[in-house]
């Protein structure tokens, strides 16, 4: 059998790294109570207080939670991507009942994405949010971000409040979106590839190829907060890969 080499095995990584088979980190939780996660400072102080008051009076009144993540930019993600991954690396939502929205904006790409908790799906639709980030448009193009925003995240709340009145006060909806199955395949691929690597690591071993590889440092993404802890803002809820998202 022909030898696995040290290059081959590093090889193997940069082609899997290359093809992003293998996800980034989401940037950590906010830990300080706060809802909100402006990662490059873009918006003014007043404008950042007023969203985190306002996203403290929704959560702390409603069983809901709606969380707000700003980035200067996605550095090639996908936006779809950076929501899915962050919604549930934070675990926006009350556990069990899943009923968690985040909205992510990124300035340099122009992007917004509306994700959706497994719970709220049926109270928040793909079409309503998509509805809800047309709104958010007109303020987003003429730079008033903090209040684009505040836009949408009042669109949201009153969205989520007014198909709860219909519905008896119930805002809970346990069916995922089709998209979720999306999130899984990703996950059983990454599983696969890892057992094969190992797999090619042992049989190199067997084959007196050495025992070792280096596995340096791989930047793998921009997300240099690391970690993705769901600190003590979130309560634990999964994201069913629902939502939109849109350029501006």
């Amino acid at each position: 059998m022909k030898k696995i080499t040290l290059a081959m095995l590093i090889g193997l990584f940069t082609i899997l790294f290359s093809t992003n088979l293998f996800a980034y980190t989401p940037p950590s939780a906010p830990t300080d109570g706060s809802f909100l996660l402006d990662q490059a400072n873009l918006l003014p102080a007043q404008d950042a207080e007023q969203i985190r008051a306002r996203l403290h009076q929704i959560n702390a009144s409603t069983r809901n939670e709606i969380a707000v993540l700003a980035l200067a930019t996605l550095d090639g993600q996908s936006i779809d991507d950076v929501a899915y991954a962050t919604f549930n690396s934070w675990g926006v939502g009350k556990k069990g009942l899943d009923n968690g929205v985040l909205l992510v904006w990124s300035k340099g790409d122009r992007k917004i994405r509306i994700e959706t908790g497994k719970g709220v799906g049926g109270e928040l639709t793909d079409l309503q949010t998509h509805d809800i980030i047309q709104k958010m448009k007109p303020d987003m193009r003429a730079e008033k971000y903090g209040s684009a925003i505040l836009v949408g995240i009042n669109e949201i709340e009153s969205t989520l409040q007014s198909r709860a009145a219909t519905k008896g006060g119930s805002t809970t909806n346990s069916s995922p979106s089709c998209s979720e199955s999306g999130g899984n395949v990703i996950g059983s691929i990454v599983v696969v590839v890892i057992f094969l690597i190992i797999l090619l690591w042992f049989i190199s071993r067997r084959g007196g190829g050495g025992g070792y590889y280096g596995g340096g440092s791989s930047s793998g993404g921009s997300w240099s907060s690391g970690g993705g802890s769901s600190g003590d803002s979130f309560g634990g809820g999964d994201s069913g890969g629902g939502g939109s998202s849109d350029s501006y």
